[in-house]
Protein backbone atom coordinates (compact mmCIF):
# COMPACT_ATOMS: atom_id res chain seq x y z
CA UNK A 1 0.00 0.00 0.00
CA UNK A 2 1.47 3.33 -1.06
CA UNK A 3 1.36 6.44 1.09
CA UNK A 4 -1.39 7.89 -1.14
CA UNK A 5 -3.42 4.67 -0.78
CA UNK A 6 -2.89 4.74 2.98
CA UNK A 7 -4.15 8.32 3.17
CA UNK A 8 -7.13 7.46 0.94
CA UNK A 9 -7.95 4.43 3.10
CA UNK A 10 -7.64 6.42 6.37
CA UNK A 11 -9.86 9.24 5.12
CA UNK A 12 -12.37 6.79 3.65
CA UNK A 13 -12.53 5.10 7.05
CA UNK A 14 -13.01 8.47 8.73
CA UNK A 15 -15.64 9.48 6.18
CA UNK A 16 -17.64 6.34 6.81
CA UNK A 17 -17.27 6.79 10.57
CA UNK A 18 -18.44 10.39 10.40
CA UNK A 19 -21.30 9.43 8.10
CA UNK A 20 -22.55 6.78 10.51
CA UNK A 21 -21.77 8.55 13.79
CA UNK A 22 -22.37 12.26 13.17
CA UNK A 23 -24.02 12.97 9.82
CA UNK A 24 -27.49 14.48 9.66
CA UNK A 25 -28.26 12.02 6.86
CA UNK A 26 -28.09 9.09 9.26
CA UNK A 27 -29.79 10.78 12.19
CA UNK A 28 -33.02 8.76 12.11
CA UNK A 29 -31.43 5.30 11.80
CA UNK A 30 -28.82 6.28 14.38
CA UNK A 31 -31.48 7.46 16.84
CA UNK A 32 -33.35 4.19 16.30
CA UNK A 33 -30.22 2.10 16.89
CA UNK A 34 -29.23 4.11 19.97
CA UNK A 35 -32.27 2.71 21.77
CA UNK A 36 -30.13 -0.41 22.24
CA UNK A 37 -27.36 0.17 24.82
CA UNK A 38 -24.69 -1.57 22.67
CA UNK A 39 -25.32 0.75 19.73
CA UNK A 40 -25.58 3.78 22.01
CA UNK A 41 -22.04 3.11 23.22
CA UNK A 42 -20.73 2.13 19.78
CA UNK A 43 -22.10 5.20 18.02
CA UNK A 44 -20.78 7.60 20.64
CA UNK A 45 -17.20 6.38 20.22
CA UNK A 46 -15.07 7.35 17.21
CA UNK A 47 -12.57 4.60 17.98
CA UNK A 48 -15.28 1.92 18.18
CA UNK A 49 -17.21 3.03 15.11
CA UNK A 50 -13.89 3.60 13.32
CA UNK A 51 -12.88 -0.02 13.87
CA UNK A 52 -15.96 -1.31 12.07
CA UNK A 53 -15.79 1.39 9.40
CA UNK A 54 -12.13 0.56 8.70
CA UNK A 55 -12.99 -3.15 8.55
CA UNK A 56 -15.70 -2.46 5.96
CA UNK A 57 -13.40 -0.18 3.94
CA UNK A 58 -10.62 -2.81 4.13
CA UNK A 59 -12.92 -5.59 2.90
CA UNK A 60 -14.14 -3.38 0.05
CA UNK A 61 -10.51 -2.51 -0.74
CA UNK A 62 -9.66 -6.21 -1.00
CA UNK A 63 -12.72 -6.97 -3.12
CA UNK A 64 -11.91 -4.03 -5.39
CA UNK A 65 -8.33 -5.29 -5.71
CA UNK A 66 -9.60 -8.76 -6.57
CA UNK A 67 -7.80 -10.58 -3.74
CA UNK A 68 -10.57 -11.68 -1.42
CA UNK A 69 -9.53 -15.31 -1.17
CA UNK A 70 -10.10 -16.16 2.51
CA UNK A 71 -6.81 -17.02 4.16
CA UNK A 72 -5.46 -16.56 7.68
CA UNK A 73 -3.11 -13.88 6.32
CA UNK A 74 -6.05 -11.96 4.87
CA UNK A 75 -7.95 -12.22 8.16
CA UNK A 76 -4.92 -10.99 10.09
CA UNK A 77 -4.40 -8.17 7.63
CA UNK A 78 -8.03 -7.10 7.92
CA UNK A 79 -7.80 -7.13 11.72
CA UNK A 80 -4.61 -5.06 11.68
CA UNK A 81 -6.16 -2.56 9.26
CA UNK A 82 -9.31 -2.35 11.36
CA UNK A 83 -7.25 -1.56 14.47
CA UNK A 84 -5.11 0.96 12.58
CA UNK A 85 -8.28 2.46 11.13
CA UNK A 86 -9.79 2.82 14.57
CA UNK A 87 -6.70 4.71 15.74
CA UNK A 88 -6.51 6.90 12.64
CA UNK A 89 -10.25 7.61 12.73
CA UNK A 90 -10.04 8.59 16.40
CA UNK A 91 -7.05 10.84 15.71
CA UNK A 92 -8.67 12.55 12.72
CA UNK A 93 -11.91 13.02 14.66
CA UNK A 94 -10.03 14.52 17.60
CA UNK A 95 -8.20 16.98 15.33
CA UNK A 96 -11.46 17.94 13.60
CA UNK A 97 -13.17 18.50 16.96
CA UNK A 98 -10.29 20.68 18.16
CA UNK A 99 -10.42 22.73 14.95
CA UNK A 100 -14.19 23.12 15.24
CA UNK A 101 -13.83 24.23 18.85
CA UNK A 102 -11.10 26.75 17.97
CA UNK A 103 -13.19 28.17 15.13
CA UNK A 104 -16.26 28.36 17.32
CA UNK A 105 -14.30 30.13 20.07
CA UNK A 106 -12.90 32.59 17.52
CA UNK A 107 -16.36 33.37 16.14
CA UNK A 108 -18.19 33.42 19.49
CA UNK A 109 -15.85 34.19 22.38
CA UNK A 110 -17.42 33.54 25.77
CA UNK A 111 -18.23 36.60 27.79
CA UNK A 112 -17.01 34.80 30.91
CA UNK A 113 -13.48 34.38 29.58
CA UNK A 114 -11.14 37.15 30.58
CA UNK A 115 -9.17 38.62 27.73
CA UNK A 116 -5.58 39.19 28.67
CA UNK A 117 -3.99 42.17 27.00
CA UNK A 118 -0.30 41.91 26.33
CA UNK A 119 1.49 45.22 26.33
CA UNK A 120 4.91 43.80 25.58
CA UNK A 121 8.16 43.89 27.53
CA UNK A 122 8.91 47.53 26.68
CA UNK A 123 5.81 49.01 28.32
CA UNK A 124 7.15 52.18 29.87
CA UNK A 125 3.81 53.51 31.11
CA UNK A 126 3.26 50.81 33.65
Amino acid sequence: MTLAELALWAFASYGLTFGVKDSKLTLRPRDFLKKVDFFEKLLSCSFCTGFWAALVISILWEVWGGSIIPTPALAAGLLIRALAGAASTYTIDLVVQLLEQALDNAEHPDEDDEEVEYSGPADEDG
